[in-house]
């Protein structure tokens, strides 16, 4: 073993937060290097979040939404599309989890709501949005869109 395999092992993350952060600035360099979203390094990530335990990937794609960098919207077509392909579990409540990923949401990306449909159900969004609209809690645009990107699914809207 040669002195850069030393220099590249200690420099590798050695626990799951590691991991999870370098993922995670990984995607935020992604959408700070290309001006839309690149298949090889889309494909890089899906191979790099895959190995993360089965916990961490919903969470570090979910961060991309919670705080988004800068470069807000591509951060959240990458994470989007990532959370689309691998379909990571989600654990906690959904009311919760929408209040969190919500209010910086990107509207356009509709990869977000799609993914939830498919972890928790269409009907269980709309009730978690229901009682997010009661409370005020998040701005209606936002819900509202999630919305209207279901009845999408409803329709077959669903892209690829």
């Amino acid at each position: 073993m040669g002195r850069r395999d030393h220099e590249r092992i200690e420099q590798e993350p050695t626990g799951a937060a590691d991991k999870v952060a370098e993922v995670l600035a990984r995607l935020y360099r992604a959408a700070d290097r290309w001006p839309r979203v690149n298949p090889q390094e889309l494909r890089h990530l899906e191979r790099l979040v895959a190995r993360l335990p089965p916990d961490d990937r919903s969470h570090v794609l979910l961060r991309a939404f919670v705080a988004p960098p800068a470069n807000a919207y591509l951060a959240q077509q990458y994470a989007g599309e990532l959370l689309k392909r691998l379909r990571p579990p989600c654990s906690g409540p959904l009311t919760d989890l929408l209040r969190s990923v919500l209010p910086k949401w990107n509207r356009s990306v509709e990869q977000l709501p799609w993914y939830l449909a498919d972890v928790f159900g269409s009907k269980a969004i709309v009730k978690s949005l229901d009682e997010i609209d009661r409370c005020d809690m998040v701005d209606r645009v936002q819900t509202a869109t999630v919305r209207y990107w279901l009845k999408g699914l409803d329709h077959g809207a669903r892209r690829g």
